[in-house]
């Protein structure tokens, strides 16, 4: 189920370096854990706060479910492991086990079931995280190999979902010159062989032609005849 979710942003981070990985690490929690809740995401900037070496890093808002995050002078990685953290607070409060519950400082020293909470929160955190992170490799492995470079630069530095479509975009017409040069290839060997026709797309061309038929274009070069499979 997709869930619509509310994203405030009281800080200066620019959301749309990481707007892209910051939804599919959403969707890919709750199809993991399967709540049917949204929740609201707050990114919080507090300069006194970062200084503090002990600062707060992030919390969740019971009763209001919202997940509040501080971001100042933060790696983007280190904020969505935050995320991922306060994400699992939040499914135990879908799930009806932080009711009645309220938190207070030194929780998790003090109550026995809010510290088991914390521990699963930690744990069952920090592995889906890794297992996210690991997701996201493995479809760059079974994507363009070649771009796998690129891929990692747009993810790190993209402006807008706009510059994605760009890049896919440039890696197809990569892929294209790829195969253009592969039929290249082939009508050379033909031409070694000494045949004076090649087969491309149903057509045949004089051999020497650079101007190849392009069947989704619809574009035919001059010289070519019809033949017959």
């Amino acid at each position: 189920m997709d869930l619509v979710y509310n994203i405030e942003n009281k800080s200066d981070i620019d959301l749309k370096r990481f707007n892209l990985l910051l939804k599919d690490l959403m969707r890919f929690f709750q199809e993991k854990l399967n709540f049917d809740i949204p929740f609201k995401l707050s990114f919080l900037s507090d300069i006194k706060n970062s200084r503090n070496p002990l600062g707060k890093t992030a919390y969740y808002d019971i009763q209001r479910k919202i997940i509040n995050v501080y971001v100042d002078d933060r790696h983007i990685k280190d904020v969505l492991r935050s995320i991922s953290h306060e994400m699992i607070h939040h499914n135990q409060n879908c799930n009806g086990q932080l009711k009645f519950k309220k938190m207070f400082n030194g929780y998790m020293q003090k109550d026995e079931d809010l510290r088991n909470l914390e521990k699963n929160a930690f744990e069952l955190g920090n592995t889906l995280f890794r297992d996210w992170e690991a997701s996201i490799k493995d479809r760059i492995k079974q994507g363009f190999p070649h771009a796998k470079k690129k891929v990692n630069n747009l993810l790190n530095d993209s402006k807008s979902e706009k510059n994605l479509r760009k890049m896919v975009r440039k890696i197809a017409s990569e892929y294209k010159d790829a195969d253009y040069k592969t039929k290249e290839q082939e009508r050379e060997n033909l031409e070694n062989e000494g045949s004076t026709t090649a087969n491309i797309s149903g057509y045949s061309l004089p051999l020497g032609m650079t101007n190849w038929y392009d069947p989704e274009k619809k574009v035919r070069p001059k010289g070519y005849k019809r033949y017959k499979t």
